[in-house]
């Protein structure tokens, strides 16, 4: 499975507010500096996330975006169906009649296994959990891996696990 470029940069709008909406709403223009992503972009991506529940809009002088719902119930599963539709490998695991040999293909129950862990793993990431994985990487150094990078980090005891 690739990710498209609007999933991507999606989840990157999400997390960027996520982290610097905690003080108010956040502009657009600022997330598309920090993140590099045109404004025109984060418009279209913006318009989606908000229409499906995941932002909400305050205009004004100090106005911006802020999530629709605490971070920790965003999950990535729900990002990337909102932005995408369905996530899955192959589209016959996805729609019932998009193969006519979904009845005798011998490969169907690999794609089926490796969907429904892949759908398992991605709604069992919050946007919650991706903020507190990349703060102890950057706080704690080098033992696990981080998600979406090379880099890894470690956990003292009594912090949350991740897994």
């Amino acid at each position: 499975m690739r990710l498209s470029t609007r999933s991507r940069y999606g989840i990157r709008l999400m997390l960027d507010i996520a982290q610097q909406g905690q003080h108010g709403p956040v502009a657009l223009r600022d997330v598309a500096d920090r993140q590099d992503i045109s404004l025109k972009y984060l418009e279209k991506l913006s318009r989606r996330l908000r229409e499906s529940g995941f932002l909400m809009s305050r205009l004004g002088a100090k106005g911006g975006y802020v999530l629709g719902r605490p971070a920790a119930e965003i999950t990535i599963k729900e990002l990337i169906e909102s932005l995408e539709g369905h996530v899955g490998l192959v589209q016959c695991w996805l729609e019932e009649k998009a193969c006519s040999r979904v009845d005798q293909c011998l490969a169907y129950s690999l794609w089926a296994r490796i969907n429904e862990v892949l759908a398992r793993e991605l709604n069992a990431i919050t946007l919650a959990d991706m903020l507190f994985e990349n703060r102890m990487c950057l706080l704690e150094g080098p033992k696990i891996p981080c998600m979406g990078g090379n880099e890894t980090c470690s956990l003292d005891e009594g912090d949350k696990e991740i897994s």
